[in-house]
């Protein structure tokens, strides 16, 4: 787990080289700390002993030590998470970091120093007889390990070092993607694409992965190894479900409702009810005689369906007519269905039989309710505070 450090957002996955939320070449907060810390201890160690070695060679190897200890902070990285890349992560971040300011100034520094002979260290002051002598070496240690950094940036972005686009184009146009028209976050490799939502990846097959339905509670995409969702409310949410279908043959029912976050689809061998998380195969469905009713309702003309939960009522499906608040009718009867609660209403006629809500429906007898699956009949007291609580 890293943190970026520009809009200190968490990352999950390690390998990424790009921050999902501020979209800039990822710099991990860690690495910023790391040579802040050096610095740190550069100028509390000159100030410590400034009576006994000269303070600018002290500050000098502060900044040898950072620009040296720094790659052994990201092998380290490396040792402890395998999958980072962190080459591609010093190249792209290190131009726009705290210790590509260092190696900016001592190149600069360099330029000038080298061709004239006149070193920083020729002007410290005198002091400590070690601190004069080494220092030029100091110095000079500064200035390979500069420009051996210069030198990585260069080669790795072929005679280039800053970026007017902080090298994010470069990035996602060599190594990322987004795919369909929802922008999906996505890291290409010459053998597979690695969706990213959240503290979830997924292998997709990118020639096949498409977009093909949205819903008020999720949307869902397929390729040829399965079909995924991912939630509209919650974009850290996503899965693959039904990984067993043939996803070339797989399409969305009829009666499509957008505004609903249920819905019915198939392919060529077997029906679905697609509900995010919860979406199941309806084996025992004839997927030639499928067609869906209001509701969420679904029958082959043999068995009925709500939802992802299949009616053992005995009902009549030439007559049956779907109503509102899990209420269905036909020429036998009145059945209040809610999933795997099923009931008949013996004492509603079916012919006068009007819902009112999930749990009331009136007939030419009166008004009823249903609690704990009993049905009684509202006395006219009763049934006044009802409508005056409906007012």
């Amino acid at each position: 787990m890293k943190k970026c450090a520009k809009c200190k957002e968490t990352e999950e996955h390690d390998e990424l080289l790009v921050c999902r939320k501020c979209k800039s070449a990822f710099y991990d907060q860690r690495d910023q700390m790391f040579v802040v810390i050096i610095q740190l201890l550069a100028v509390a160690a000159m100030y410590s002993f400034k009576d006994y070695i000269v303070p600018g060679f002290t500050y000098l190897c502060g900044i040898l030590s950072a620009l040296i200890l720094f790659p052994v902070f990201k092998l380290y990285q490396k040792y402890k998470y395998p999958e980072r890349e962190v080459l591609k992560e010093v190249a792209y971040s290190l131009p726009y970091s705290f210790l590509g300011l260092i190696v900016t100034v001592v190149s600069i520094t360099a330029i000038t120093a080298i061709p004239s002979g006149q070193f920083v260290s020729d002007g410290l002051p005198d002091g400590d007889e070690f601190g004069l002598e080494y220092a030029r070496y100091v110095e000079m240690a500064c200035y390979i390990s500069a420009g051996a950094y210069v030198a990585f940036l260069m080669v790795f972005h072929r005679g280039r070092i800053y970026s007017n686009d902080r090298f994010y184009s470069r990035i996602m146009a060599a190594e990322y993607t987004q795919i369909t028209d929802y922008n999906l976050f996505a890291k290409v490799s010459s053998d597979k694409c690695t969706w990213y939502v959240g503290r979830q990846s997924f292998v997709v097959d990118k020639e096949s992965f498409v977009f093909f339905a949205d819903t008020s509670g999720y949307a869902y995409f397929k390729d040829r190894n399965g079909v995924y969702f991912l939630e509209n409310s919650h974009t850290e949410r996503a899965g693959m479900i039904l990984s067993g279908c043939d996803t070339e043959s797989f399409a969305l029912l009829k009666k499509y409702n957008p505004t609903s976050s249920r819905m019915f689809a198939k392919d060529k061998r077997r029906v679905y009810f697609l509900h995010g998380p919860r979406s199941v195969a309806l084996s025992d469905v004839d997927v030639e005689a499928v067609r869906v009713l209001q509701h969420d309702y679904l029958t082959d003309g043999k068995v009925i369906y709500q939802g992802a939960d299949r009616i053992e009522l005995d009902l009549d499906i030439a007559t049956l007519d779907v109503l509102p608040h899990n209420y269905v009718r036909d020429r036998n009867g009145v059945y209040l269905i809610s999933g795997v609660n099923q009931m008949k209403l013996d004492v509603a006629d079916p012919e006068s039989f009007e819902p009112i809500d999930y749990k009331t429906f009136k007939d030419k007898s009166g008004v009823y309710q249903v609690e704990h699956s009993q049905v009684r009949r509202m006395e006219p007291d009763e049934l006044l505070s009802y409508v005056d609580s409906c007012v």
